[in-house]
């Protein structure tokens, strides 16, 4: 049995890596800001611990991760909505940038825990070529994914000189439940379904639709 604590446990991803946990017997703790009841939780919210606090604070990072005595942390807090960063960028970096700093920063006194850190295929920007591997450059092309090239730097640099057990995954799109009404797929089914009970039209509208993306079933 593990001991994890996820930030951003509330959220869409969160909540989902909260069940699949507590299904395979680990303890799962959170870091959360919102007060509950948690929406998200409800399937497990008896069998989870909410450590309460602001993923840019690093005392409330370091309490709950104390309190936790997590075996690994899963970082996924943040602004995760492209749009959403670009209309308020100072908002993004300090969640996303400053965020990830006092994430690593509690991490750094616990150098047995290992660190999952969340960042996103868009660092690509317009890759060259595909399928994109991991040796691609990076080229990040909007305000979200420069956030999260610089989270991976900061990350990087505390792997490399403290030889800490750090992952860092770079999902494509995710889709499922619980996901932000603000994302395509759960925009396109909102306005179908609008469209369908007759509080809507019958036209669906969600930004560009020449683009071409990978998904992942969450």
């Amino acid at each position: 049995m593990l001991r994890v604590l996820i930030t951003g446990i509330t959220g869409f991803a969160g909540s989902h890596l909260a069940e699949q946990l507590v299904s395979r017997g680990d303890e799962v703790h959170g870091l959360a800001h919102e007060r509950p009841p948690f929406r998200n939780l409800a399937a497990v919210e008896d069998r989870v611990r909410i450590h309460e606090g602001d993923i840019t604070r690093l005392e409330d990072v370091q309490g709950a991760l104390a309190g936790s005595r997590a075996d690994a942390v899963v970082h996924l807090a943040g602004i995760a909505v492209p749009t959403l960063a670009s209309a308020d960028p100072v908002a993004a970096v300090r969640i996303n940038v400053l965020g990830t700093a006092a994430v690593l920063s509690a991490v750094e006194q616990h150098p047995k825990t290992r660190l999952v850190l969340a960042s996103s295929a868009d660092v690509y920007g317009a890759p060259d070529r595909v399928p994109v591997d991991e040796d691609a450059p990076v080229r990040p092309g909007n305000v979200y994914a420069a956030t999260k090239v610089a989270a991976e730097a900061l990350t990087r640099e505390l792997a490399a000189r403290h030889g800490a057990p750090i992952v860092i995954l770079r999902p494509a799109n995710q889709n499922g439940p619980r996901q932000h009404p603000g994302l395509a797929a759960s925009a396109f089914a909102k306005q179908i379904a609008e469209a369908e009970a007759g509080i809507a039209g019958a036209v669906v509208r969600h930004g560009r639709l020449d683009a071409q993306r990978d998904f992942l079933d969450v």
